[in-house]
């Protein structure tokens, strides 16, 4: 295991960081260069409404690099651009990566995209959209998951891997 007991899933939340990413940037670097144009003026107007981009575009810069699934001492966390959740390995009746359905399509099923879901012992069911994957993505980060909690019931995703036309 990495350091503290920590191991972070690879390859999760590399997608919401690409599509939301360049995004904050934007939204980094145009208030930075508005700023610095408008730094002199004397309208507190022109300067505090791109600070307040400035700071919300590094905010999401931030979370965007804490987005995915780690494992830690029995815990699974998966960290969204809002939300947290922890789950105990002991309350995981299964773990499985469904057909992603979020923002980004509308929520239809996705033919190419996965996302977790954790089904826990007391029958909820519950999908995280910020750890959208494609389906060999999902695969490797389901193997590795099974490899760290040791859980038997942990069902590969099925279907093509490629869309049939």
């Amino acid at each position: 295991m990495a350091k503290g007991g920590r191991v972070r899933i690879r390859e999760s939340g590399h997608w919401g960081r690409a599509i939301v990413g360049p995004v904050c940037a934007v939204m980094v670097l145009i208030p930075a260069i508005w700023i610095g144009t408008t730094a002199r003026s004397p309208d507190l107007e022109t300067f505090f409404i791109p600070l307040a981009f400035f700071v919300v575009g590094l905010s999401g810069l931030a979370r965007s690099l804490r987005i995915g699934i780690t494992f830690r001492q029995e815990v699974i966390v998966v960290r969204s651009w809002f939300i947290t959740r922890q789950i105990a390995t002991a309350e995981i009746q299964s773990l499985s990566f469904v057909p992603y359905s979020g923002y980004i399509n509308r929520f239809n099923e996705s033919p190419w995209f996965r996302m977790l879901n954790v089904r826990t012992v007391d029958g909820r069911s519950r999908d995280f959209r910020a750890t959208m994957a494609s389906r060999a993505s999902s695969r490797r980060q389901l193997d590795q998951l099974r490899e760290l909690t040791g859980h038997p019931s942990v069902p590969r995703p099925d279907g093509p891997t490629h869309r049939s036309s």
